[in-house]
C-alpha cells in the first residue's frame, strides 16, 4: 500500500537566481538640449477658434451619430441614406 510510505519530493527552484534583465548593446545617445545648441524654442501658434460659419446643421445617422454638414449636398446625401 501506498498510504504511508510515499513522500512527497522536495521543492527544487528552476533557477538557482533570478534571470538578469536585458542590456543595450549599444550606448543610447544623450537626449538634444535646445539651450546648449543655441536651437530657439517654437513659437506657440495662435489659438484656432470655431466662428460657427461653416457648419449649417447636424445629420443624425446610424445609432444617435451626429455628423456636421457643411453644404446643401451633404444634407441632400444624409437625408438619402438615412431612408435607404
Amino acid at each position: 500500500m501506498l498510504a504511508g510510505k510515499y513522500k512527497i519530493p522536495g521543492f527544487k527552484p528552476v533557477y538557482a537566481d533570478p534571470p538578469k534583465p536585458h542590456v543595450r548593446s549599444t550606448p543610447r545617445p544623450p537626449s538634444l538640449n535646445p539651450s546648449q545648441t543655441g536651437a530657439p524654442h517654437a513659437a506657440k501658434p495662435p489659438t484656432k477658434t470655431y466662428t460657427g460659419t461653416d457648419c449649417i446643421g447636424i445629420a443624425t445617422m446610424h445609432k444617435s451619430n451626429l455628423v456636421p454638414i457643411f453644404n446643401a449636398t451633404a444634407a441632400i446625401d444624409a437625408a438619402h441614406m438615412r431612408r435607404s
